[in-house]
């Protein structure tokens, strides 16, 4: 019986950990996690909160009779702080109420009946990483003293899968989110900008880089930063080795066009890393106004 019990048990964590290691969509992850935790225990409910990093309900996912339910950040706030979930995420460790009309750590939902018949059973377990709170588990059974110690270790085992997912969800999202925030910054600056390999291939081209030159973003993609502007060896070098030590360089230019005009640019290169791997970043600052009144004072003197 026992064995039969570890083989189950195995099993739902391979299925936890196979589910898990298909998405990095925070809320595919509370969806799956919910159902997988819950399958074949009968439950009546269950939730299961995501905290940020100062401990503020920021997702959650509800199942009722076996059904996603909707929620509110009020009721998830509610959950957080107060009743069984808000006593584990203060104490982070994993709690069992046998009966829930005889433990004061129940918060007890408007409607519920005061007699036995509401009496239920309930499991709550936080998710860790890095030694840090990042949700909490909650299940509750219609049937007073349902979950044993060996149910408890193996939600508590599933939300040591779930808090290292949740966690590697959040920390992508970050990444998006700071990566689109880069892309927009990029993209609505009023400099041209180029993105190219060290040995200046041009991979990506911002939209003033496109407005400026008159050329096309492909055939930019095709082109080299070499080619685009008169270079300056003796600052850059030939190939361009003395830029890829990492410090950053400034020096004036020329900017070529596709009309054949040429553009006097202030140019600003530097090393940046791009998924690990090291790029050049240029910025061609249009110097015209400068360069026209610096010859206006040159007339001016002569």
């Amino acid at each position: 019986m026992d064995q039969d019990v570890n083989r189950t048990a195995l099993e739902v964590l391979f299925s936890v950990s196979r589910e898990l290691a298909n998405t990095l969509d925070l809320h595919k992850v509370l969806n799956r996690v919910l159902f997988i935790s819950t399958q074949n225990l009968g439950v009546e409910r269950a939730s299961l909160v995501i905290l940020d990093e100062t401990g503020k309900p920021v997702d959650a996912a509800i199942l009722y009779e076996g059904k996603l339910a909707p929620n509110t950040v009020s009721q998830m706030q509610d959950v957080a702080t107060s009743g069984l979930a808000g006593w584990v995420i203060t104490n982070k460790r994993p709690a069992i109420i046998s009966n829930t009309l005889e433990d004061e750590r129940w918060l007890k939902r408007p409607g519920e009946a005061e007699d036995s018949s509401s009496a239920r059973s309930a499991l709550c377990v936080p998710l860790m990483a890095r030694n840090k709170i990042v949700g909490v588990l909650t299940i509750v059974h219609p049937h007073v003293s349902f979950f044993t110690d060996e149910q408890l270790k193996l939600q508590q085992a599933i939300a040591d899968l779930a808090g290292i997912a949740v966690r590697n969800a959040q920390l992508f999202a970050d990444v998006e989110t700071a990566g689109k925030r880069y892309y927009d910054l990029f993209d609505d600056s009023i400099d041209p900008i180029f993105i190219t390999t060290l040995k200046g291939r041009i991979i990506e081209a911002n939209r003033q880089a496109v407005g400026t030159t008159g050329i096309e973003k492909s055939t930019l993609r095709k082109s080299s930063i070499i080619e685009l502007h008169d270079l300056r060896p003796e600052r850059t070098g030939t190939d361009l080795q003395l830029i890829k030590d990492g410090s950053p360089l400034t020096y004036e230019s020329h900017l070529h066009c596709a009309d054949g005009s040429t553009l006097p640019v202030e140019v600003h290169v530097s090393t940046v890393r791009i998924s690990g791997t090291p790029h050049l970043q240029w910025i061609f600052r249009d110097i015209s106004e400068r360069k026209y009144m610096e010859e206006l004072r040159e007339d001016l003197s002569a």
